[in-house]
C-alpha cells in the first residue's frame, strides 16, 4: 500500500494524475472548473492541491461527492429535479448542492475526482467509517492499472431514515497500491473497449446529452402496477375483436362450435366487466398519485447580524386545497431546534400550475455575527 508521501511522489512525477473539476471558493460556495483543475505537488497552494491535502490521510484519499447521483429505486421522491431527460439522474447543484437518500434507496454517485493511473499503480475503494456509523454502506470496488476516469461508488441507506448528501462531501476513501512489474501497456490498448467509463471528464459528462452513468449490464424492466393494467385492458380489447370475428364470420353451421361460441360470448361478456373495472382502478391510482404528499429538503439562510431567513419552494401544483406544510430541522444539523422556529406562507405560484411556499426559520435568542444555515426537510399535504 502507497503512503501519502509514495502517493505524492508518483503525482509529482505524472504516473498517477488526479483533477478536480469542483473547489469550493473562499466563500464556501461550490464553483465549476470546465478545464479540469490538476494536482501539482510543486505548486501547493493551488485550489486543486489544497482540496486533495485536505482529503488526504496517512495512507488514503477521501473521494468526494460529485452533482450527478443516480437513483436504483423506481419510486419517485418530490422536490428533485431530473437531470436533463434522465428520470433517475439528478443534478445536486439543481437542489441546494444536496439531496436527500430515501431509506433504503440505492444511489451510484459519479465523484467529484477524476484518476489516471498507470501500469505500476492500483487502487481500492472502500466505505467510510463516519458512512458506515449513520447506515450507508458503499460497495468495496478495484481500480485496474492504466484506469482513466471518474470515479464511481454505490452506496445504499441501509436504514429506515432519510440521510442527506452534499456536493463535495468526503462518502469513500481509495487506497493506492504498487503493483511489482509493470501491467503490459496491451492492457491500456484494451481498457477503452472493457471499461464504459475510460476517457470520462466532467466536461464531457455535462456537455454531452448521453447517459452519465453508461453500463453494459442492463436490467430486466419489470413493469408498474400501472402499466400491467394498460396492458390488460388492451389484451381485453383484442379479445372484443376475436368476439367481432366470429359473430360477423356467419360460417359457424356446427352445433357444437355454436354452444362453444355461446360460452366464449359469455366469458367475453365477464371480460367487459373486468375491462371496466380496471379502468376504474387506473383511474383511482392516477387519483391517488395526484393526491400523495410532496416532500424534499432546502436550507435557509439567516443572514449575520438577522432574526430570521427565508427560502421559496415552487411546486408544480395548480392549487393546494386543506394544504398542511410540515417542518422539521435536518437530522445531520448541528443547529438546536430549541434555538429556532420554523413557519410558512402559503401563496399562488408565478403561473397557475404551480404553487408558492416561502419557508422561514426564526432565530430565538441573541442574533448570531455570522451566517446560519439551517438544513429544512419539508412536506406538503394535499
Amino acid at each position: 500500500m502507497l503512503s501519502h508521501r509514495d502517493l505524492d511522489a508518483r503525482i509529482a512525477a505524472g504516473t498517477v494524475k488526479l483533477w478536480y473539476s469542483f473547489l469550493p471558493d473562499v466563500s464556501g460556495h461550490v464553483e465549476f472548473h470546465p478545464d479540469e483543475l490538476p494536482v501539482d505537488i510543486s505548486h501547493p497552494d493551488s485550489p486543486a492541491t489544497v482540496f486533495y491535502r485536505r482529503n488526504l490521510y496517512s495512507s488514503r484519499l477521501h473521494l468526494t461527492v460529485g452533482p450527478i447521483v443516480k437513483t436504483h429505486q423506481r419510486l419517485s421522491v418530490a422536490g428533485r429535479k431530473t437531470y436533463l431527460h434522465h428520470k433517475r439522474c439528478f443534478d445536486l447543484r439543481e437542489q441546494n448542492d444536496a439531496i436527500v437518500v430515501a431509506p433504503y434507496e440505492l444511489l451510484s454517485i459519479a465523484t467529484n475526482e477524476r484518476i489516471a493511473l498507470d501500469g505500476k499503480t492500483s487502487a481500492l475503494v472502500t466505505p467510510r467509517i463516519t458512512s458506515t456509523d449513520s447506515g450507508l454502506i458503499l460497495s468495496t470496488a478495484y481500480i485496474d492499472p492504466y484506469y482513466d476516469g471518474i470515479m464511481r461508488v454505490v452506496l445504499c441507506n441501509m436504514t429506515p431514515e432519510r440521510q442527506t448528501l452534499r456536493l463535495l462531501e468526503p462518502i469513500a476513501q481509495c487506497f493506492f497500491f504498487d503493483v511489482p512489474s509493470d501491467v503490459d501497456v496491451s492492457f491500456k490498448m484494451g481498457f477503452a473497449q472493457k471499461s464504459v467509463f475510460y476517457g470520462q471528464n466532467w466536461q464531457r459528462v455535462l456537455n454531452s446529452d448521453s447517459d452519465p452513468f453508461p453500463r453494459r449490464k442492463i436490467p430486466i424492466q419489470e413493469p408498474s402496477v400501472r402499466e400491467r393494467l394498460e396492458a390488460a385492458v388492451k389484451n381485453l380489447g383484442s379479445l372484443n375483436a376475436i368476439q367481432k370475428f366470429f359473430t360477423g364470420a356467419g360460417i359457424l353451421t356446427v352445433a357444437g362450435l355454436l354452444i362453444g361460441l355461446g360460452r366464449f360470448l359469455n366469458v367475453t361478456t365477464n371480460y367487459e366487466r373486468l375491462r371496466k373495472d380496471v379502468d376504474t382502478l387506473i383511474q383511482r391510482g392516477a387519483t391517488e398519485d395526484e393526491a400523495a404528499p410532496l416532500l424534499g429538503n432546502r436550507d435557509i439562510i439567516i443572514p449575520a447580524g438577522a432574526g430570521e431567513g427565508r427560502v421559496r419552494v415552487n411546486i408544480a401544483v395548480a392549487s393546494v386545497s386543506t394544504p398542511h406544510v410540515w417542518l422539521t430541522i435536518d437530522r445531520t444539523s448541528t443547529i438546536n431546534e430549541d434555538n429556532v422556529r420554523l413557519s410558512y406562507i402559503l401563496m399562488p405560484g408565478k403561473n397557475p400550475s404551480e404553487t408558492s411556499v416561502d419557508l422561514i426559520a426564526h432565530l430565538k435568542g441573541a442574533r448570531r455575527s455570522s451566517e446560519v444555515r439551517i438544513p429544512v426537510l419539508w412536506m406538503i399535504t394535499r
